[in-house]
């Protein structure tokens, strides 16, 4: 995780560092932090559907469950193949 963060250190609006941090932070159980860096990664890539649907496991898992819907209706609206989004969009 360390060289994503030297790249965002150069530049921190890169959009794959940003989202390749977060998914590493989700993954350590550092869930807000990667909250924020999916947050990063949609400012400039606000299609990016597998961004949408990671931002929405966390905020989920933060208990955020509105911001959650939120963020899964999009992937499903950027990607009607968001077979993960759609699963957890129909356990609402």
């Amino acid at each position: 995780m360390e060289q994503y963060r030297e790249v965002l250190r150069l530049n921190p609006d890169e959009a794959s560092a940003n989202l390749n941090l977060g998914v590493g932070l989700a993954m350590n159980g550092q869930l807000q932090e990667a909250t924020n860096c999916f947050a990063r990664t949609l400012r400039s890539r606000p299609d990016w559907s597998g961004t949408h649907l990671n931002l929405a496991r966390a905020l989920f898992e933060l208990g955020d469950f509105s911001g959650a819907l939120t963020h899964y209706a999009e992937a499903v609206r950027l990607d009607s193949n968001a077979v993960v989004a759609f699963t957890a969009l129909a356990g609402t």
